[in-house]
């Protein structure tokens, strides 16, 4: 006996409904977006994670707005890294 697999929507409203399962709920922006940061900005990220690697299932939308967050995060300590490695060059010169 083979398992069959979802395979997702396959209507043209039902693929544009389910891209926005990862942003609907938002149980993961709460909290990552700083004063100075973009809630838009975050969210097409979540988006665009969407897009490209399609979800299927409550499962799968969760691990990819997680994905999302933790890039989020991940950019936000390049972007602190930067700066603190400029600082320190600039007390050199």
């Amino acid at each position: 006996m083979s398992l069959r697999r979802a395979t997702g929507p396959s209507t043209q409203q039902g693929k544009q409904k389910s891209r926005q399962n990862a942003t609907k709920h938002g149980i993961f922006a709460v909290g990552i977006i700083r004063k100075r940061e973009s809630e838009a900005e975050y969210l097409n990220a979540v988006e665009g994670m969407v897009e490209a690697l399609q979800p299927v299932g409550e499962l799968e939308d969760i691990l990819v707005e997680k994905l999302a967050m933790l890039v989020w995060r991940y950019r936000r300590r390049l972007e602190a890294e930067a700066a603190e490695v400029e600082g320190q060059t600039k007390d050199c010169e």
